[in-house]
């Protein structure tokens, strides 16, 4: 979320670019004392130094996908309860995200910076939409619009909300089952 993020990345990608391709140059240079023959290996370092922070990333994409997949319908639970309690939507989600943050900090973080987004924005719909756009997950896209449809028909959430978490169960042991 920092605003220099993409530029330190891409400093990150040339440094790694440049680390990688010295380093199989001075083992080129020590297996070969001929300096030409050491600037075929440099090149292939240049290259896979600059791929290697992308494989990286994409490898802690997944895993923090993986993560908030597997956090959603404890985060939904949790939501249920407290708006079955009494608590209103905003209070709700404030009490999910500091409940989840030991278990699930990943999903709790997501769900501060929702309440926080919820108390700060003018519409609802609008911060439910950021939140969707932050996260790529599916599932988090299908919760909010969820949310966004029970806030503009005026449905009560907690039955929405269970029987989302139910279907999402139902759901993830299918997977669970055909990957196994």
């Amino acid at each position: 979320r920092w605003p220099t993020a993409l530029p330190v990345f891409y400093g990150i990608k040339c440094g790694s670019a440049l680390f990688v391709a010295g380093l199989l140059g001075i083992f080129a240079l020590l297996y070969r004392s001929d300096p030409a023959a050491a600037l075929l290996p440099m090149i292939c370092g240049l290259g896979l130094g600059f791929m290697l922070p992308d494989r990286v990333l994409t490898a802690r994409i997944q895993a923090r996908a993986r993560r908030l997949r597997s956090a959603i319908p404890a985060a939904l639970d949790l939501m249920v309860l407290g708006m079955e309690a009494g608590q209103s939507m905003d209070q709700s989600i404030a009490d999910a995200s500091r409940s989840l943050k030991r278990t699930h900090p990943v999903l709790s973080a997501e769900l501060a910076q929702l309440y926080l987004e919820l108390k700060t924005s003018s519409s609802r719909a609008d911060s439910f939409r950021a939140f969707s756009q932050r996260n790529k997950e599916p599932e988090l896209r299908r919760l909010s619009n969820l949310l966004i449809d029970s806030d503009r028909f005026g449905s009560s959430i907690g039955p929405a909300l269970r029987s989302h978490t139910k279907y999402l169960r139902t759901r993830f042991r299918q997977q669970a089952q055909e990957k196994a």
